[in-house]
């Protein structure tokens, strides 16, 4: 609307000026999201969708009138790209919560907030994503034309910025849906790297997906988000998908319930869409990163307390640490992971995971009497349920006793590094 209100401004000046006004006056609203540090709650995917055309009319602002009238300096915006950063793992592949899928893809927008900040560790993936995309260009003889927003890089991206490794290797990211993440390297394809989720299920595209990981190593994703379902496909079977309030129908879909994600499941319930979990402790240091989830009103009414800890350790050990209470009645909780990886036990308490030739160590250090298990995601319980093909759930069943304190202790670690070790 304003890209059309500006193309028209010298003809219609004065409706012009009104939708240009408006727009300015109401975009702050929106872009309270990324408050306060650019995490976008809707996860990378939409963000790509969003944030793009957020900058396409801060940049069509600044060419007309040469001001954006402060919308950049919105708080958190500029710091948005660290969102995209840090969201991508070395399979490069990203932390596709919520409605998003796992695939990356060169980002336009990324060269913007790179040259407005001068930041060139924001193109550290984007060099590699943008060769990709130009070698599919000349494959397929411009077929794949790159995407509608592809030629805006000719306009954002600042001549001479080149990439450059980003000096952190641990990032926080607050707001309604805060992450976390932790990796090993940002040059190592084998590097570690997990990336783990708190918030809300009554976000804007939310699953009930709070306290759930992805986890690289040794260049296989271990630890994987199914993504949505195709909304059309579902609608088309008469699902009520859009009504998120607790019991509701979307709750029902195996990728949106939290027994379709790599977190905790309490007697098979649904998590809160009340809840909300924050990251209450977060250790950047690389000697001992870590980060703490409080999910206790995410399971309200199923246990008392509830913290999930997540750590990555100089030797590439992940430890996952869950410290729970139970309720006024005794309960089964589930310790899931959802994998594409298949599952060879070593023990009642130790397995191997393995894929594409690789391995990844999984053994339960607490408590000490429990059987790995594996159940099958590849057909899930519902007609109109999509097929996840070689997926399963591994993982372990614990009963706890009402007010019992319980402690879940899970390491995980690459096949590689378990090598050394024996």
């Amino acid at each position: 609307m304003v890209a059309g209100a500006l193309a028209l401004l010298e003809v219609n000046p004065d409706q012009g000026a009104d939708v240009v006004r408006r727009a300015i006056v109401g975009l702050p609203f929106a872009m309270k999201v990324y408050n306060p540090d650019g995490t976008y709650p809707e996860g990378p995917g939409y963000w790509n969708y969003g944030t793009s055309f957020n900058v396409m009319l801060i940049s069509m602002l600044e060419s007309v009138f040469g001001t954006d009238f402060e919308l950049s300096r919105s708080p958190g915006f500029l710091k948005a790209g660290d969102f995209m950063l840090n969201t991508i793992g070395p399979t490069r592949q990203g932390f596709n919560f919520s409605d998003c899928g796992s695939g990356t893809g060169f980002s336009p927008a990324m060269t913007w907030f790179a040259a407005r900040t001068g930041r060139p560790e924001l193109l550290w993936f984007e060099s590699e994503l943008l060769d990709r995309k130009l070698a599919s260009i000349r494959e397929t003889k411009g077929r794949d034309q790159g995407g509608r927003e592809f030629p805006l890089v000719l306009v954002w991206a600042r001549a001479g910025l080149k990439p450059k490794e980003p000096a952190a290797l641990n990032w926080l990211g607050q707001g309604q849906n805060p992450l976390g993440v932790l990796r090993s390297s940002w040059t190592d394809p084998n590097a570690v790297f997990v990336a783990v989720k708190a918030g809300t299920p009554s976000a804007s595209h939310a699953h009930m997906d709070i306290g759930s990981f992805v986890l690289d190593a040794d260049g296989v994703r271990w630890s994987l988000d199914l993504g949505s379902q195709g909304y059309n496909e579902l609608e088309q079977r008469g699902v009520n998908l859009w009504d998120s309030r607790q019991g509701s129908q979307r709750w029902s879909i195996f990728r949106y319930h939290n027994r379709g994600h790599s977190t905790l499941l309490v007697d098979d319930a649904e998590q809160s869409v009340k809840g909300r979990a924050p990251i209450s402790h977060f250790s950047a240091d690389p000697k001992n990163a870590s980060a703490v989830l409080d999910l206790s009103t995410i399971y309200a009414g199923q246990l008392a307390g509830a913290t999930r800890r997540f750590a990555l350790q100089p030797d590439h050990r992940v430890l996952i640490e869950d410290q729970l209470v139970g309720g006024t009645n005794s309960a089964r909780v589930r310790w899931g992971m959802v994998t594409s990886a298949r599952l060879k036990t070593d023990g009642a308490n130790r397995a191997w995971l393995e894929k594409n030739g690789k391995r990844l160590r999984l053994e339960v250090l607490s408590p000490a009497s429990v059987t790995i298990e594996s159940w099958p995601a590849d057909k899930p319980p519902r007609d109109y349920d999509a097929r996840n093909p070689g997926v399963s759930i591994v993982g372990f069943t614990v009963p706890i006793q009402a007010a019992e304190k319980l402690c879940l202790k899970v390491l995980l670690l690459p096949g590689s590094e378990a090598e050394k070790k024996n």
